[in-house]
């Protein structure tokens, strides 16, 4: 057997375990997933967690790429969907990682 060969296999593997159950992303998702990436380091800082991306900047990211008409509709949409499910998944994950105090 090709040794880069199962190298490159394992790595794949290795990538798909600690991908765990994350979900795949649709090719025609992909640029929505980029932007939403992209918006996350226009979140205010926060006293515990994290805050919300603020609709300026995604309004911001629109303009400066000249996204228009439906696209920039759904653009804001799917990036402030996707941003109120990361804050409550890492607001769930925040919870269940904190020390249980006893009564």
């Amino acid at each position: 057997m090709d040794m880069a060969r199962n190298g490159s296999d394992e790595a794949k593997a290795d990538a798909l375990e600690a991908l765990g159950d994350a979900p795949l992303i649709k090719p025609a998702s992909k640029w929505y997933w980029s932007v939403f990436n992209d918006l996350g380091s226009d979140r205010p800082p926060a006293f515990q967690g994290i805050s919300r991306i603020p609709f300026t900047a995604i309004r911001a990211y629109a303009d400066e790429y000249q996204v228009s008409g439906k696209m920039r509709e759904a653009l804001i949409q799917v990036t402030r969907n996707v941003d109120i499910a990361y804050c409550a998944m890492i607001a769930e994950k925040s919870l269940k990682s904190r020390p249980k105090t006893k009564p």
